[in-house]
């Protein structure tokens, strides 16, 4: 389903107006800790050698040019890597594994990465894409709304005059 439903049809793939209904099962949803990340554990992250932080925002906001939220910056540490850069020209589709292997194969593998964005929805498709290359990688769901809306906690700013440098992925 990667290219969207107009495109699948098109395409002459198979499809139905016919209801399915599912076999009814027990489920009970649990949170696994290796896939979720709090606060707490990202103020532990900015400074480990053997994680790799990426903001998924678009650069202006990781670069603190504009925010959705009253603070400008990024989490110390972070590199940026737009969630834009993992889908197509058009947006509708996501590009091949093979194309996104060169965007992310720089990255240690034997390295934890966390995603974050603003509110944990766009840096879902990084999330999704860098399990599918392989890699362990963990969501900071309450992203830079939550993180720029305590002031205890510390925010990179290149646009700031202490700020001396940015890393962004070209």
């Amino acid at each position: 389903m990667n290219l969207g439903y107009e495109k699948w049809l098109e395409s002459g793939y198979p499809f139905s107006n016919t209801a399915t209904f599912a076999k009814p099962i027990q489920f009970v949803a649990a949170i696994k800790p290796e896939y979720l990340t709090t606060t707490l554990q990202m103020q532990l992250t900015v400074d480990n050698p053997n994680h790799i932080l990426i903001d998924t925002r678009p650069e202006k906001e990781y670069l603190g040019l504009n925010s959705k939220t009253d603070t400008l910056g990024h989490i110390p540490g972070a590199i940026n890597i737009p969630y834009s850069l993992n889908l197509n020209t058009d947006e509708q589709m996501i590009r091949p594994m093979t194309e996104l292997s060169l965007i992310y194969g720089q990255h240690d593998k034997k390295k934890t990465i966390t995603v974050y964005c603003s509110y944990g929805i766009q840096s879902s498709l990084n999330y999704f894409v860098l399990r599918n290359l392989g890699y362990k990688v963990s969501a900071y769901d309450g992203g830079w709304f939550e993180w720029s809306n305590n002031s205890d906690l510390p925010v990179a700013n290149p646009n700031s005059p202490t700020e001396q440098h940015a890393d962004t992925f070209k």
